[in-house]
C-alpha cells in the first residue's frame, strides 16, 4: 500500500475538486478507485501520472474510476511519460484510463471495443474543458483518427487542449485530426501541440483548410515546431485560421520549418479578413524568411486593423537592412497596437537597418509597451534613449 497516496487522499476528502495526486504506485490504483467513487458531485479532476509505473491492470482499474464520475466538467490527465506499448491489449486498457474523458489514440483496434469507447466518452453529457497531455508515446494516424471521432461526441466541450509532442502522427494523422475538428459543435478553443512529428505541408494544409470550418473558435494555439512545413504550408496554415470570424487570439509556432528555403518565396499571409483578432504570436525562428517574404508577411499584419498586441520573433532567419525597414514601415499602420515584441537576433541586420526600424516604430504613438531584441547592435542604445524621452 502507498502510504503517500493514502495520505493525499485523507486530505482530499469533502472536496469537490481533486487536482494533482503523484506517486500513485500499482498496489495503489484499487485505493484510489474506491476513494474516487464517492465523489459523485466531483466537478475538476486533475490527475498527474507522469511519474508513476502503472501496469495494465492499473490503468484499467483507473479507467473504470474515471468513468463513473459523471457530473466533470473539467478533466486533466498527464501521461506524457507514460509509454504506451503497441500491444491490443494495452491500447484497449489506455483507452478505458481516459475513459470518460477521452482516449490515447491507437487504442481502437476492433469495432466493439471502439462502439464501447465511443459509448463511454458520449456519456459525460457536462464535460465543457479537456487538457490529455499524451507527450512521448507512438500515436498514429490511425489511432488519433479514432480518437478524436470519439471526443467530438462531447457536445458541450468548448476548449480542447492536446499534447502530441514526439508521437507518430504525420501528414494522415494531421488530416484525419484536423477533419474531425470541425465535428465539435461548440469548440470555442483550441491548443495542439504537434511539435515533432514529421508533418509537411500537406498535413498544414489539411488544417488550415479545416479550420476555416471551426466557425466558433475565439483562440486558436498551434505548436508545429521541429516539422518539415513549408512556404504553402504556413500560408495555407495561417489562411485557414483567419476565416474563423469571431478569432481574437492567434499563436502559431513554426519555429524549425522549411519557411523560405524556396529561392522565389511563395508566401502569403493576409489578416484582412480577422477583424476581430486583437493578439497575434508568431513565432517564424530558425527558418529561412529574407526580405522579400518580410514585406509580405508584415504587410499581411497590418491589415488587421485591430490588433492590439504582437509578439514576432523572426531571429535566425535570413533578413537584412530592407527586411528591416519593410518591417518597421507596416508596425506604423498597426494603429491598434499598443503591446510590441519583436525578436530579430541573429538575422543580417546591421545598426543602420536598425535604426530605420526602431524609428519607425517610435513613430507609432499607441504602442505602450515595446520589447525589441537585436542582439548587440550599438542602435539599441538609441532605443533607451529614444524610450526615455517620452
Amino acid at each position: 500500500m502507498n502510504i503517500n497516496c493514502l495520505s493525499q487522499l485523507k486530505q482530499l476528502e469533502n472536496q469537490n475538486n481533486i487536482t494533482q495526486l503523484k506517486k500513485l504506485g500499482v498496489q495503489s490504483c484499487s485505493l484510489f478507485a474506491d476513494f474516487l467513487a464517492n465523489f459523485k458531485s466531483l466537478k475538476e479532476l486533475v490527475l498527474d501520472f507522469k511519474s508513476n509505473n502503472l501496469d495494465e491492470e492499473g490503468v484499467e482499474i483507473l479507467g473504470q474510476a474515471i468513468s463513473q464520475c459523471k457530473n466533470i466538467t473539467s478533466l486533466n490527465i498527464d501521461l506524457h511519460q507514460f509509454i504506451i506499448k503497441l500491444y491490443f491489449q494495452y491500447w484497449i486498457t489506455f483507452k478505458e484510463l481516459l475513459g470518460h474523458k477521452n482516449n490515447k489514440s491507437q487504442f481502437i483496434v476492433r469495432d466493439m471495443e471502439s462502439s464501447n469507447l465511443g459509448l463511454e466518452i458520449s456519456s459525460i453529457k457536462q464535460l465543457t474543458n479537456l487538457i490529455l497531455n499524451l507527450s512521448g508515446n507512438k500515436i498514429g494516424h490511425q489511432g488519433i483518427s479514432q480518437m478524436t471521432t470519439e471526443l467530438s461526441k462531447c457536445s458541450l466541450l468548448n476548449t480542447l487542449y492536446l499534447q502530441l509532442l514526439s508521437n507518430k502522427i504525420g501528414d494522415q494523422g494531421v488530416i484525419k485530426l484536423a477533419k474531425n475538428l470541425a465535428k465539435f459543435p461548440c469548440l470555442s478553443s483550441i491548443y495542439l501541440d504537434l511539435r515533432w512529428n514529421n508533418i509537411t505541408d500537406q498535413g498544414s494544409v489539411a488544417l488550415g483548410q479545416d479550420l476555416a470550418n471551426c466557425k466558433n473558435l475565439q483562440i486558436i494555439n498551434l505548436e508545429l515546431r521541429w516539422n518539415d512545413i513549408g512556404d504553402k504550408g504556413f500560408s495555407m496554415l495561417g489562411q485557414g485560421c483567419v476565416k474563423c470570424q469571431f478569432l481574437i487570439n492567434l499563436s502559431l509556432d513554426l519555429s524549425s520549418n522549411k519557411i523560405g528555403y524556396l529561392s522565389n518565396s511563395s508566401i502569403t499571409f493576409d489578416l484582412a479578413e480577422c477583424q476581430n483578432l486583437k493578439q497575434l504570436n508568431l513565432n517564424l525562428s530558425v527558418n529561412k524568411i529574407g526580405d522579400q517574404a518580410i514585406s509580405v508577411l508584415c504587410k499581411g499584419i497590418a491589415q488587421c486593423i485591430g490588433l492590439q498586441k504582437l509578439i514576432l520573433d523572426l531571429s535566425t532567419n535570413n533578413i537584412e537592412n530592407l527586411g528591416a525597414q519593410y518591417l518597421g514601415q507596416e508596425l506604423l499602420n498597426c494603429q491598434s497596437l499598443n503591446f510590441l515584441t519583436i525578436y530579430l537576433q541573429w538575422n543580417n541586420i546591421i545598426d543602420a537597418g536598425a535604426y530605420v526600424l526602431i524609428e519607425k516604430i517610435l513613430q507609432n504613438q499607441k504602442i505602450k509597451h515595446l520589447a525589441l531584441d537585436l542582439k548587440g547592435l550599438k542602435v539599441i542604445k538609441i532605443l533607451h534613449l529614444k524610450s526615455g524621452q517620452d
